[in-house]
């Protein structure tokens, strides 16, 4: 049995005795049943302090508040009478108890696979950017010991939802396989109206240019973000990160922290960062960079409203009618009309995406900015996918939160829950990244997984690297 199921089937259990009460007459004269409702509220309410958010639970918490405040009014009033409990008929106790019992059912069901959090330190340390007013806190994920011989560093962009403790098992994962890792959360950023950003991106980014405008403006923060902390990596190196090599950088990136990094690695990307210096953010060290499921909405043109010209010398009539027809125009919200101009990284380039990325026709979905990109990459680019993936899969989520990942999932899923994606993605990150770190000195990730991957879909441009279909086993 799950941890969690305990206080969720006491709450439960509690409130299906009330219920019934009227139906069971040996149940009549247990006075403190009463009570019962406000006791299944506080029991699984005290699930979220314990527990963290669950939102498997929310449904089935707004179900006992309901019976508890419902309850109130019987309490204070001191209403017990027999003749109350025999005029409640048969019908909706067993709705009540129906629905009582469907709610618990779910959260059940979606309850975390494991509650066993990474259980290896994590250091932490502090950074502020004074010119921005951002405070960042970075975890960093490395194996004690000896910091001979370096490691190589993985920098990781966390995803828009739930930042870093969304990859925190990923992370260990690759702490275990050779990286020393450093990721990060910026305050405020994990705030619910970024969530609903990236939401309405997620969903219209690619069709209406409002929701595309939130998924920038995310885009832009991440840039941010790595404009101020790769500088701030290099420099404090020995302290942060002892045991890594600044000299074998592999970047890492969800969501829009992806599309930041692979903006930044253009080939044409100059910009100004450190105190007044002017060069490359993604320069020095970097041998290539992974990208999960990042949608690249900055890449997309917008349409223009184009209203219509009040013709010189009109009368009040056809003025009236322009200006009408202008305002009925701009009540339809203006669209994304295609493609504009493509960043060329100057690494090579892992895209991870759900398996709807090789649907029937994934380059006109939502992935066509992705292909479009990889395409057009002079150094090696792949896309690659897990059979059954969905985006949130390369992520913690389907371990802690399956819930999430059942609302998006992949397209060759088979059942409600998705599994466990750590381990396969972590074997994914290493080996490709042991193939771009194969002569440089740095001792090569290692992954655990031998022989071929069935159910791994790879598609390669410009790939002048070893098989992309042994990815997993290089």
């Amino acid at each position: 049995m799950k941890e969690i199921w305990i206080p969720e089937l006491i709450s439960s259990l509690l409130l299906f005795l009330f219920l019934i009460r009227p139906l069971v007459k040996g149940l009549w004269p247990l006075e403190g049943l009463a009570w019962f409702p406000l006791l299944a509220f506080g029991i699984l309410a005290a699930v979220f302090p314990a527990y963290g958010f669950r939102p498997e639970c929310v449904p089935l918490l707004a179900n006992q508040g309901i019976f508890a405040l419902a309850s109130l009014g019987p309490l204070l009033g001191r209403v017990r009478r027999r003749d109350v409990l025999r005029k409640r008929g048969l019908s909706p106790v067993l709705f009540k108890s129906a629905v009582l019992g469907i709610l618990t059912a779910f959260a059940l069901f979606f309850a975390p696979l494991v509650f066993r959090e990474n259980e290896d330190p994590v250091r932490l340390a502090a950074a502020r950017n004074e010119a921005k007013d951002q405070d960042y806190t970075l975890y960093i994920y490395e194996s004690p010991g000896s910091s001979a011989p370096k490691k190589p560093l993985l920098f990781l962009i966390p995803p828009d939802t739930g930042s870093v403790k969304a990859v925190d098992r990923l992370c260990a994962a690759l702490r275990d396989r050779g990286f020393s890792v450093l990721s990060y959360q910026r305050r405020g950023f994990s705030s619910p109206a970024n969530f609903l950003a990236w939401l309405q991106s997620f969903r219209w980014g690619r069709v209406f240019k409002k929701a595309n405008r939130l998924g920038r403006d995310l885009e832009e923060k991440r840039r941010e973000d790595i404009e101020f902390l790769l500088p701030h990596i290099r420099q404090n190196n020995l302290f942060l990160v002892p045991g890594a090599d600044p000299e074998s950088l592999i970047l890492a990136g969800w969501d829009s922290g992806g599309a930041a990094l692979t903006y930044l690695a253009d080939a044409a990307a100059d910009v100004s960062y450190a105190a007044g210096r002017t060069g490359r953010i993604v320069g020095n060290g970097v041998r290539g960079i992974v990208v999960v499921e990042s949608r690249f909405w900055s890449l997309w043109k917008e349409e223009e409203r184009q209203n219509f010209p009040v013709p010189p010398g009109a009368d009040w009539f056809l003025k009236g009618k322009t200006l009408a027809l202008n305002w009925l125009r701009g009540l339809f919200p203006l669209r994304i009309k295609g493609l504009g101009t493509l960043p060329r990284p100057r690494f090579p380039i892992l895209y991870l995406a759900s398996d709807w990325a090789f649907s029937l026709k994934p380059a006109e979905g939502d992935y066509a900015a992705a292909y479009a990109l990889l395409r057009g990459s002079a150094n090696p680019a792949a896309i690659a996918s897990f059979s059954g993936a969905g985006p949130l899969d390369y992520t913690d989520y389907p371990v802690d939160y399956p819930l999430y990942p059942s609302l998006f999932p992949g397209r060759g899923r088979k059942g409600f829950l998705s599994g466990d994606f750590t381990g396969k993605t972590a074997d994914l990150i290493a080996n490709f990244s042991a193939l771009l770190l194969q002569n440089t000195g740095t001792p090569l990730p290692k992954a655990a997984r031998q022989g071929r991957e069935k159910d791994l879909y790879v598609e390669t441009w410009s790939w002048n690297l070893p098989d992309p279909g042994y990815i997993l086993n290089p």
